[in-house]
């Protein structure tokens, strides 16, 4: 049996797909349902059994994980075919940085190609994936790392390095900019020397970027002057407001109750433009256990 919150969960998710349906028709664009993936994430004791997801008639493929914007997704949210495909990527790689040294390259050409064909592929979206990662992903992308240093002779940064330089880079652009959905997280306590801290019940939403985010800028000596609001919420019971572009149908509000599935929708149209970024993106789906309802156009693709 459903309880009364996961059933209206369902009611409103299909009915905010129907909506994206209509509005894809009335705006000349296409759904291309074949393409169209849904991963449902429900890490509640009992399970049930959800209803197939149908636009136009056609029912929707369900996958245990899917890729978006290259990152790859599974329904626990762990990281293990993410690290799988990104080490097997880099691994190849590395047989062109071992030409270039039976070609006597110097270590500066070496140095640059790694960074580029390399590097590049170990620490994509890096803020997003890295801090949830178990110490075996962790371990086999750095061996990777270890692998280039030996081919090339130099020291190179490690990934965990990469990881800290990049997640306070993002996170003080986020604090500086009022205008992204996350802002209202980074505020400022009485004092002014620290960010108010987030609370979270699983290691799940604990290692998630924004917690990572707020620990990270409360480690440094000094917290750099950027302009933060002056409260922010100490759960998630109000969510921030999410700008979305006004040619959409307005999203339905987030409610927040615990124990909840979230289901998710990707869906490919005609054009390729994004409503979020993927740091956004996970930064709802890391809070699984408290949705109750996401709108399916801050999640779908098109």
């Amino acid at each position: 049996m459903m309880g009364g919150g996961a059933l209206a969960l369902l009611s409103l998710y299909r009915s905010e797909v129907s909506r994206l349906a209509g509005w894809c028709s009335d705006n000349n664009l296409s759904l291309n349902v074949e393409k169209t993936k849904e991963i449902v994430v429900d890490f509640r004791r009992a399970h049930t059994q959800h209803v197939p997801l149908t636009i136009n008639g056609a029912t929707v493929e369900r996958v245990s994980s899917t890729k978006f914007l290259g990152v790859h997704i599974t329904e626990d949210l762990s990281w293990t075919d993410n690290t799988a495909a990104l080490a097997k990527k880099s691994q190849q790689r590395l047989y062109f940085l071992r030409k270039l040294r039976r070609a006597r390259a110097p270590p500066p050409i070496m140095y640059t190609f790694y960074r580029g064909t390399i590097e590049s592929i170990l620490t994509s979206c890096i803020t997003v994936w890295y801090g949830a990662c178990n110490a075996s992903c962790r371990k086999t992308l750095q061996r990777i790392v270890r692998a280039a240093e030996k081919i090339i002779g130099v020291s190179l940064p490690s990934l965990q390095d990469i990881y800290g330089t990049r997640l306070t880079r993002k996170a003080l652009c986020i604090a500086g900019d009022p205008t992204h959905p996350s802002h209202s997280f980074f505020s400022l306590l009485p004092s002014g020397r620290r960010l108010r801290s987030l609370q979270a019940r699983t290691s799940r939403l604990k290692d998630s970027f924004i917690h990572q985010a707020v620990r990270k800028l409360n480690s440094l000596p000094n917290l750099p002057p950027v302009p933060l609001l002056p409260q922010a919420p100490l759960n998630y019971e109000t969510p921030p407001q999410v700008p979305h572009p006004q040619v959409l149908p307005p999203p339905l509000p987030l409610t927040y109750e615990c124990h909840a599935p979230v289901t998710l929708c990707s869906s490919g149209l005609l054009t390729t433009s994004f409503t979020m970024d993927l740091t956004s993106f996970y930064l709802l789906i890391s809070q699984f256990n408290k949705i109750t309802a996401l709108s399916p156009l801050s999640l779908c693709h098109f």
